[in-house]
């Protein structure tokens, strides 16, 4: 019974956002990039406007030094104005969510950062579907930890 309470929790508090927004659910997200040990993946995104796509995008680390870690972060790309906010962050150890919270800031890591003004023209100009695929964000997991070569 306990261990339903927290997605309970998180169903009031993000109702929805354990639907079609959950972002440990099953769902096709598209490589980014790969790197020893990790990668960055995104997933198809939702248009919410007419000029606005809201997507998650991952970063997923698995090394002999880091434990399986993924950081989630749910933004809005506004095509228009040529910008992008942070929704949302998620953080999941082992594939379980350790913190789920709203952000009124944008997460400061420039390497991020970076990585979410180059999707931004990507989403707008509907080229993330053309990417290579991995069926959820498990397999992007397993994909870290076992990388192709």
């Amino acid at each position: 019974m306990t261990s339903f309470l927290p997605a309970l929790l998180v169903w009031a508090v993000f109702p929805g956002v354990l639907a079609a927004q959950d972002p440990v659910g099953e769902g096709t997200l598209h490589v980014w990039s790969q790197r020893s040990g990790g990668g960055v993946y995104v997933s198809p995104g939702e248009r919410v406007g007419a000029a606005r796509i809201r997507a998650w995008s991952w970063d997923v680390t698995s090394n002999a030094a880091t434990p399986d870690v993924a950081f989630g972060f749910h933004n809005e790309y506004d095509c228009a104005q040529g910008t992008f906010r942070r929704l949302q962050r998620v953080r999941l150890n082992d594939g379980q969510v350790v913190e789920r919270v709203d952000v009124a800031e944008p997460h400061r890591s420039p390497t991020l950062m970076e990585v979410e003004s180059d999707l931004l023209p990507e989403f707008c100009a509907g080229k993330i579907g053309s990417l290579v695929t991995v069926p959820s964000l498990e397999a992007a997991r397993s994909l870290a930890r076992n990388p192709r070569h």
